[in-house]
């Protein structure tokens, strides 16, 4: 079983289009999404943004599911000027960048997945920080990726992360840059996001078919 941990509605609704009749339903408190596959059962969980549902709803996806895999997918925003807007981006290893050591340390990711995607060579890989705000200002930028040469930041990825990494549950956060990360952010995200989630959707697929090859 995959599981998908998705922020926003809009990041769950571009992987409906896997399934002519997903599954949609309510379970404490959040919105589910279950799917067929590729023969395979998939769970996507609409979390909501931040840490603390990001947290409760990886949770709830793991206790209920078992997952094989999960991915927390969604969107983000630019740090390195190596990425754009429409650029995918699949951690290397990530960080809680408000937080004090251990949290704020970057956590790598499993090397065997970040090979896999290495062969998919339209996604970049890189650190990718969170933190319960955005990312709306050059001078947090440059702080960021002087600590952590990180690519892109969010609200969820280091948190789901680690709790994959408490569960022992192989993970990737899979994100694709929706804005610049400046004062334009919010306003760049609301134009650009729906287009570039669908974009992004089919790398993702591309992955996952890698990930069952080599795993099934």
């Amino acid at each position: 079983m995959i599981g998908i941990v998705c922020p926003l509605w809009a990041e769950a609704k571009p992987l409906l289009a896997w399934h002519p009749k997903p599954r949609i339903y309510k379970f404490k408190g959040y919105t589910w999404i279950s799917l067929e596959w590729q023969q395979q059962s998939i769970v996507i969980v609409h979390s909501r943004i931040g840490k603390m549902h990001a947290v409760k709803a990886t949770e709830l996806l793991i206790q209920h599911h078992s997952p094989r895999l999960l991915i927390n997918f969604g969107s983000a925003g630019a740090i390195s000027q190596e990425v754009s807007i429409g650029s995918v981006v699949v951690a290397s290893a990530t960080a809680e960048y408000q937080q004090t050591p251990p949290d704020s340390l970057l956590v790598k990711t499993d090397s065997e997945l970040l090979e896999l995607v290495h062969s998919i060579p339209q996604i970049l890989t890189g650190p990718i920080v969170s933190a319960d705000q955005n990312i709306e200002s050059d001078f947090l930028k440059q702080e960021l990726f002087f600590r952590y040469q990180a690519l892109c930041g969010d609200w969820e990825s280091a948190v789901v992360m680690k709790v994959c990494e408490q569960h022992q549950i192989s993970a990737l956060a899979f994100r694709v840059v929706s804005d610049f990360g400046d004062a334009e952010a919010l306003s760049d995200f609301k134009r650009h996001h729906a287009y570039v989630l669908f974009k992004a959707a089919p790398l993702l697929e591309q992955f996952l078919n890698l990930w069952l090859s080599n795993y099934e």
